[in-house]
């Protein structure tokens, strides 16, 4: 409810929820897997997303995970041939990447990372992370106010070039991942806008991927 994530947003920053936000702040509620997000107005104007975890979602996920890790064991065990799938290994990756998720600092600073690794390219632009507002259960981003880039419709009618999106969203990627080796784990359409200047702007940093010389090489290869 609103009034559950007021309380949080005050228990995260320390302070009473009218000293940070405007009177005119609207809290619009999007749930996302393990967290919901929020829009506010602070107190300079700055618009705003707040993205803050759910309770008690770690616990639940925990829970979970011992269950999936459970049954994974039992089938292999019931049934030695689908050993092969490696399934108790594909629970323990799926559960430390989750985990990880649940420390918000960490989208922060990747969100930081990929932002100075394209600081120099015009048209992909990061959201700017107010840390002073940044917990381990709460971020505070830049709202950005774009369309999705599958809204083919809406991108027309806007103007925009979407060959042009296209390209830039390739160079984007060939970039990520052979230049820098660090990369936007999630880049399915609802985690990319398309801004008023045409730049793609990713808007969650939850899952990012790293790879070494001898990966990307590799993948060059290929």
């Amino acid at each position: 409810s609103t009034l559950l994530s007021k309380k949080i947003i005050e228990s995260e920053s320390k302070k009473s929820i009218d000293k940070i936000f405007s009177s005119s702040t609207e809290i619009t509620i999007a749930t996302a897997s393990v967290a919901q997000v929020h829009k506010g107005i602070l107190k300079n104007g700055d618009k705003v997303a707040i993205k803050l975890l759910k309770p008690n979602i770690e616990k639940s996920l925990l829970r979970n995970f011992i269950f999936f890790y459970w049954i994974a064991q039992s089938i292999e065990f019931f049934i030695p041939n689908v050993k092969r799938l490696k399934l108790s290994k594909n629970v323990e990756i799926l559960s430390e990447i989750s985990l990880k998720e649940l420390d918000l600092t960490m989208e922060a600073a990747a969100a930081e990372e990929l932002a100075e690794n394209f600081k120099k390219y015009k048209k992909y632009k990061i959201p700017k992370i107010y840390w002073s507002l940044t917990s381990k259960n709460m971020l505070v981003l830049e709202f950005i106010d774009g369309i999705r880039i599958d809204d083919v419709s809406n991108l027309k009618k806007q103007n925009h070039n979407i060959n042009n999106i296209t390209e830039i969203g390739t160079e984007v990627f060939f970039l990520q991942v052979f230049r820098d080796g660090f990369f936007h784990g999630a880049m399915h359409p609802g985690n990319i806008l398309i801004d008023k200047k045409g730049s793609l702007v990713p808007i969650d940093f939850g899952i990012m991927g790293r790879l070494n010389n001898k990966d990307r090489q590799f993948l060059a290869m290929l």
